[in-house]
């Protein structure tokens, strides 16, 4: 990808913590919540998967809780 730079891997990264990684690059972000179960889960939300569009120009992420069971 030239200009661009490396991306970053960033599975089991805080989604907060990835945008940040991913603030200054010129990638395109495209994220989908999903959860392990039919009600959502609790805390911090986590990238689960990471992929790259076709075309180079951006990311898939597919980000979800990362408690699952906990009462609140």
């Amino acid at each position: 990808m030239e200009g661009r730079g490396e991306i970053p891997i960033l599975l089991a990264y805080d989604y907060a913590e990835a945008k940040k990684l991913l603030g200054e690059s010129q990638l395109s972000v495209c994220v989908t919540y999903t959860a392990a179960h039919e009600k959502p889960g609790h805390g911090n939300v986590r990238v689960v998967r990471q992929r790259q569009v076709a075309d180079g120009s951006g990311l898939e992420l597919t980000v979800s809780a990362e408690d699952w069971g906990k009462e609140v």
